[in-house]
């Protein structure tokens, strides 16, 4: 018997934020930093870290309402997206604790 194996493609990454495209990335680990993201939007959210590369790197999936503590470092960018990876927000922590509430963006 002879298994039919099918490749798995990557998934698009949705609407990429300007900043991204411009090249924004994480640029050292020197100072610790706390981000608290809050989602008051009415849907699922996703929070990328954008590493040394500027790639996405999925740490959440945080549903309407929810909120969570996240560590980080100060030059460390974070990227908010709606649930297929379409960018919202690019935030990045403040040297006290920064609490970031996530809206929709607004229609243009």
């Amino acid at each position: 018997m002879s298994l039919l194996l099918t490749p798995v493609l990557p998934l698009p990454a949705g609407q990429a934020h300007p900043a991204e495209k411009k090249g924004i990335k994480s640029e050292n680990s020197d100072t610790t930093a706390l981000i608290t993201f809050h989602n008051r939007s009415s849907e699922t959210v996703k929070v990328y870290w954008l590493d040394f590369s500027g790639k996405r790197v999925l740490y959440l999936t945080l549903p309407s309402q929810e909120k969570v503590d996240q560590s980080t470092y100060l030059t460390h960018p974070w990227l908010i997206t709606d649930s297929d990876g379409n960018a919202w927000h690019v935030v990045y922590p403040d040297a006290q604790p920064r609490t970031v509430e996530i809206f929709a963006p607004a229609e243009d």
